[in-house]
């Protein structure tokens, strides 16, 4: 992994889980020091995120943490919802058996975790919708359905304290694999899309 590499996914992770506020200011070399890496990475990998809305460049003022705001929701709610149930029904016709299976795992880990470990549960779901967004076998499809996923976590994050611990959808979860295993592509559709619903009414009640 280059250097550009790991700062983009360190730097990434801050952003979605909230450890660098969104509005926030980045100092360059604050950040560079922090993730012990030299200007150069760190500025390309910026210029990443800035592609993908997670950060701004202000003019005369360096570049500071995308905010948040409550259009954001209803935008990205409309976005997923074009992009995961298609995703979903591709996937149930191409995901292999080894995907499947790990699918399965990640999803009997969200069911078992401690209802209250909001973070670590959440975590684990953000894996099952990256493995789906995957195995539909379409990487441009791939590609634009974790982004919006990932700029929907942070406001999850947001919303995650105030948020009752049944708010990740275990059981919608377990009826999309059940769907994608038994090659149902309809179905799988139609459950992403209940699940995408889900996240906006929850976190639209929250925020």
């Amino acid at each position: 992994m280059t250097g550009t590499e790991r700062a983009y996914s360190a730097i990434k992770e801050k952003i979605i889980n909230l450890d660098m506020l969104p509005g926030s200011p980045i100092v360059l070399a604050d950040l560079a020091a922090e993730l012990g890496l030299g200007l150069t990475p760190v500025r390309e990998a910026l210029k990443q995120l800035q592609s993908e809305n997670l950060v701004v460049v202000l003019q005369r003022r360096g570049m500071s943490v995308a905010e948040i705001a409550l259009t954001d929701l209803r935008q990205l709610y409309e976005v997923r919802l074009l992009l995961e149930p298609a995703c979903a029904r591709l996937a149930a016709t191409r995901m292999s058996a080894a995907q499947i299976a790990e699918l399965s795992r990640l999803v009997d880990e969200i069911q078992q975790a401690d209802p209250e470990d909001r973070r670590r549960r959440l975590a684990t779901e953000r894996r099952v919708h990256a493995l789906i967004a995957q195995g539909c076998g379409n990487t441009h499809l791939e590609g634009e359905a974790r982004q919006y996923f990932e700029l929907s976590l942070r406001i999850w994050y947001l919303a995650l304290d105030r948020l009752p611990p049944e708010a990740v959808d275990a059981d919608t979860h377990a009826e999309l694999v059940e769907a994608i295993a038994s090659r149902d592509s309809a179905r799988a559709e139609e459950c992403m899309r209940q699940h995408v619903d889900y996240f906006y009414e929850m976190a639209r009640m929250t925020i």
